[in-house]
């Protein structure tokens, strides 16, 4: 009796304590988080940039979403610029960091007939709450509005249907979108409800009052509150870290832990305090803090760099001109620009100059003009003495740099390939520059 009994409670245990069901797009408060994409930069990996608010992305096979605009692909985004594609990719995942009620999202794309969209709900001991399962109607690639969970839209060639799950209860903690086999999520307008709770934050800041003298007890605080993110908890964060009253290492373990939470708006507060503080430790750790988030919330409005190649053929006998034009969407206070030398390579100014440094107006073009020429390189030669050797495959590099502070800097540089034996100087695609710790001199970037 007593194993009967056993097994009839263990069978009442694992029953879902709730109901679940589609949930329309209008089901979503105006309290509903979301996640448009659209403060990023196309071109960028996703993954934490949005676990401040409590979801972490992914795909299926483990590789990063990126963000793209859309126009390329002959797609609209729902909320413009930007949407996310998990290229190479069947599946997104979504990780809530708690409890969630509902959860929905635009997929992007036309379908066929059979082509069915599920996104799968599970809570945290990995049960299933609630899968919406859709297969457009034959003979409508587009997948017209639809009363079951869907609203559709065809913008520009091509559709957009929301999806989503609700619950009774905030039980869900992760979600899964598949596709059918060959068909890339593009997706735009990740929303879930209730977001972060924010009572944490409160005792956050009672913690950190700088009338409480225990730092040991400070950092256990923050701490827990990396097991919470919200963006009261980052708020918290930045005025310990930026409060010269609290104690070095608090303020350090804060500028450090804002980059666990991947809370973009800790930037300019933590290039301020890399720049203020005396305390060699806190400097690095605010510095070192700004770069990592940089590399999740890159610089905004990065300037078009345009290179053009020499029109005649390179050659190691004939000088041969390179211009490069650099368009700023945006005013900035101060950029640099650079043409660089290369191995086997000499550099003069053109016909203007090779380098530019001050500031910038909105819509303004930069030129720069190099002139090269193929000297060679003095190298050892099997005879022991000096022979000059000229490389036939080469390579000068156009550098970019804004500077939005001290601290806060992005480099961009655009190597150019030149090949002395086909006659030709290709240019590769622009590469963001990571910072280096030898910046950091006296508590300033050089």
């Amino acid at each position: 009796m007593k194993a009967l009994w056993a097994v009839i409670l263990a069978g009442l245990a694992a029953t879902p304590a709730w109901s679940a069901g589609w949930a329309e797009r209008s089901a979503f408060s105006e309290e509903a988080v979301v996640a448009g994409f659209d403060g990023l930069v196309p071109g960028q990996d996703l993954d934490v940039q949005y676990r401040l608010h409590g979801l972490v992305l992914a795909t299926g096979n483990g590789t990063p979403l990126a963000v793209r605009d859309p126009a390329g692909m002959n797609l609209q985004a729902v909320s413009p610029p930007h949407v996310a594609v998990a290229e190479g990719a069947q599946t997104v995942v979504l990780r809530f960091e708690h409890g969630v009620q509902r959860v929905g999202l635009y997929v992007l794309g036309p379908l066929g007939p059979n082509d069915a969209v599920l996104l799968r709900t599970y809570d945290s001991a990995g049960r299933e709450v609630y899968t919406a399962v859709y297969t457009p109607p034959a003979g409508d690639p587009y997948l017209p509005t639809f009363t079951t969970g869907f609203q559709w839209s065809e913008p520009a060639g091509a559709g957009a249907a929301f999806i989503g799950v609700q619950a009774d209860k905030p039980v869900i903690r992760w979600a899964q979108l598949e596709l059918p086999q060959g068909k890339t999520p593009v997706i735009d307008d990740v929303m879930f409800e209730p977001g972060p709770d924010e009572g944490a934050a409160q005792d956050l800041s009672a913690a950190l009052d700088p009338s409480q003298a225990d730092p040991d007890a400070q950092v256990a605080a923050i701490e827990q509150a990396l097991l919470q993110p919200s963006p009261a908890a980052a708020e918290a964060l930045r005025r310990a870290a930026a409060d010269p009253d609290l104690d070095p290492y608090v303020r350090e373990r804060a500028a450090l832990a804002l980059v666990e939470l991947a809370d973009p708006e800790a930037i300019e507060t933590l290039a301020r305090v890399g720049q203020n503080t005396s305390d060699p430790y806190l400097r690095m750790a605010a510095h070192q803090a700004v770069w990592a988030l940089r590399r999740a919330f890159p610089m905004p409005d990065p300037p078009e760099i345009q290179v053009v190649p020499p029109q005649e053929p390179v050659s190691a006998d004939q000088p041969f001109e390179v211009i490069v034009k650099v368009t700023w969407p945006v005013a900035r206070k101060s950029v640099q620009a650079r043409l660089t030398g290369g191995k086997g390579l000499s550099l003069r100014p053109g016909a203007g100059s090779a380098a530019f440094s001050g500031s910038v107006d909105a819509g303004e073009t930069v030129t720069l003009t190099g002139l090269y020429r193929a000297t060679g390189v003095w190298a050892p030669s099997p005879e022991g003495d000096d022979k000059e050797i000229q490389p036939r495959q080469t390579s000068f590099d156009v550098i970019v740099r804004v500077n939005n502070g001290p601290v806060d800097i992005a480099t961009y540089r655009v190597p150019v390939y030149v090949d002395l034996d086909q006659g030709t100087a290709s240019v590769s695609e622009p590469q963001v520059e990571e910072p280096a710790d030898h910046l950091i001199q006296g508590g300033s970037a050089q």
